[in-house]
């Protein structure tokens, strides 16, 4: 009679441990779909304050460009790009009302009128004809400063709330695994200890889980109770699945923030050594040497495209843009990323190109030669003011049906323990306020080569230099 009644015991401790499992997951799932949103709302806010950064930007250039030239339409271009600036201001004050970060907008609120008000004093003073007191000036700059400091405030808030939000998910997400490498099995094996067998196997599987591969065990014919463990079991790999996909977009999204929160620092830079240069060419206009007027235009347009370059890479990364792949000849394209890096290559470094004349690839001709690019000035930098060579070498791997591109150096490569993190957004061992020390470079170089349907490897050594591998597949077709 016992032995009739414990296959009803079995499955009715089966159905309930299933139920109290499912309505867990669902609770989980919640609290992170939860948090996911609020998020979401943050990153909406992130990307508004970066929009908002990039006008009260513009407003100071032109500012800085009125206080040098003295041109009526560069005010008005500021006044211009600052009422956008209040008008996005606004529009994020009645979105976040009752958050937290409201009260730092309404400060920004409050700088940004403070300085129209002083930039429209400016505007009367110098429609007037009368001289600018050297107060109004400090205070015009004094309260530009203060709104580009409230903004950058603003972004590390909420760039510490998204990273709290992620610890919360991480959390979440070990605690799931946690129970369901801890309590599942130890449920299912009181439940099922004349089973052993079957649960080894259900263990093996547990164990390729905690590895991250989520394989579904095979269930047995006849709707046993072992049958509904193993379909529970395989409910519970999918939705373990789930919740690292989450993860995972949950990081992208944070590092999207730790961009935003870099942006303002970055841009800061550029600006200001174009606005020196302006100063330094201003103030030699009437000596007449136009070598040196020349080498400041020549430095206010490298500093341009540098500050373009930031922004660009900027977008690279938080954006899936459209991209074309085309078969195109690699060789001509290395030409122009060579040439394009010849100002920064300090004569000491030599440049090797091995890259066969027929080599052609599908690929976003662009977007290729920023990675290659970045990889060479990537060396550059890693070799220093030493003598030094960077190879960049391509080939073709038969064997894989891919084409191997390479750019070496002969620097002090890499540390060991830092390798897996080189392509980690705003990771770098170099140290510094320049863009060299942003980290951003390989992480868009990173991504590019993702949207190839290719992969990018580093192979270094300490003192024998670092080798950056991209693999992307072989085209159907070789006629470029």
């Amino acid at each position: 009679m016992s032995s009739c009644l414990l296959p009803v015991s079995l499955r009715a401790k089966l159905i309930a441990s299933v139920v109290l499992f499912v309505v867990a997951m669902l609770i989980v799932a919640g609290v992170s779909y939860s948090d996911l949103e609020t998020m979401r709302g943050k990153l909406r806010v992130l990307q508004g304050v970066n929009e908002l950064n990039e006008r009260i930007l513009e407003a100071r250039r032109y500012e800085k460009n009125f206080l040098l030239y003295h041109l009526r339409a560069d005010l008005s271009e500021a006044d211009a790009f600052l009422s956008e600036a209040r008008a996005k201001l606004a529009a994020l004050e009645r979105e976040t009302g009752g958050l937290k970060v409201a009260s730092s907008l309404s400060e920004l609120s409050a700088a940004a009128k403070a300085y129209a008000d002083r930039l429209h004093e400016v505007g009367s003073l110098s429609a007037l004809g009368q001289p600018l007191p050297e107060g109004l000036l400090v205070d015009l700059r004094e309260q530009g400063k203060a709104m580009l400091d409230s903004t950058l405030e603003i972004v590390v808030f909420e760039q510490a709330r998204v990273e709290e939000l992620l610890g919360t998910l991480r959390l979440q997400l070990v605690a799931s695994v946690g129970a369901a490498l801890i309590l599942w099995p130890l449920a299912v094996f009181v439940m099922f200890r004349n089973y052993l067998g079957i649960l080894g196997l259900v263990c093996q599987a547990t164990d390729r889980v905690s590895q991250g591969r989520f394989e579904h065990m095979d269930v047995p014919a006849g709707g046993s109770e072992i049958a509904e463990v193993i379909e529970a079991f395989n409910r519970m790999t999918g939705e373990l699945e789930l919740r690292q996909e989450q993860l995972l977009q949950s990081r992208k999204l944070a590092s999207i923030g730790t961009l935003a929160a870099g942006i303002a620092h970055q841009l800061n830079n550029p600006l200001n050594n174009i606005s020196t240069s302006c100063q330094i060419a201003q103030e030699e206009l009437g000596s007449g040497d136009r070598e040196l007027l020349a080498r400041m235009l020549h430095n206010v347009e490298l500093e341009a495209m540098r500050a373009r370059d930031i922004v660009k890479g900027l977008l690279e990364f938080s954006r899936s843009r459209e991209f074309a792949l085309k078969l195109t000849r690699l060789s001509p394209v290395v030409e122009r990323v060579v040439a394009l890096a010849s100002s920064q290559v300090p004569p000491s470094v030599r440049i090797v190109r091995e890259v066969p004349e027929d080599l052609s690839l599908e690929f976003d001709a662009q977007r290729m030669q920023e990675v290659l690019l970045n990889l060479i000035l990537n060396a550059v930098e890693a070799i220093g003011g030493r003598p030094g060579t960077i190879t960049l070498a391509a080939g073709e791997d038969a064997e894989a049906g891919e084409a191997v591109i390479s750019v070496a150096d002969d620097g002090p490569g890499i540390p060991r323990d830092i390798q897996g993190q080189v392509f980690d957004p705003f990771f770098s061992t170099k140290t510094g306020a320049g863009p060299s020390g942003t980290g951003l470079g390989l992480a868009i170089v990173y991504g590019i080569v993702q949207k190839h349907r290719g992969r990018i490897e580093v192979e270094s050594e300490p003192g024998q230099g670092t080798r950056f591998v991209i693999r992307l597949p072989m085209p159907e077709s070789r006629d470029a």
